[in-house]
């Protein structure tokens, strides 16, 4: 994963949220958080997603400036 373009360090985690089937429980959507470290800064990020890898995917794609 890219470092935060905001901190360029924080601390990111992925959080499954999962339904109950009736039989078993099924991950339903991931959630990429991270909050920023900083002296004056407090940001907190969150991506939605359906997979982990897509969060993570999201999270490195960056605007480029030209």
């Amino acid at each position: 994963m890219k470092p935060c373009p905001f901190c360029g360090k924080g601390r990111t985690t992925i959080r499954e949220h999962n339904i109950w089937t009736g039989k078993r429980y099924i991950v339903s959507t991931v959630t990429l958080m991270h909050f920023c470290e900083g002296d004056r800064l407090r940001r907190l990020i969150s991506i939605p997603g359906k997979t982990e890898e897509e969060v993570i995917e999201k999270w490195n794609t960056r605007y480029e400036d030209s």
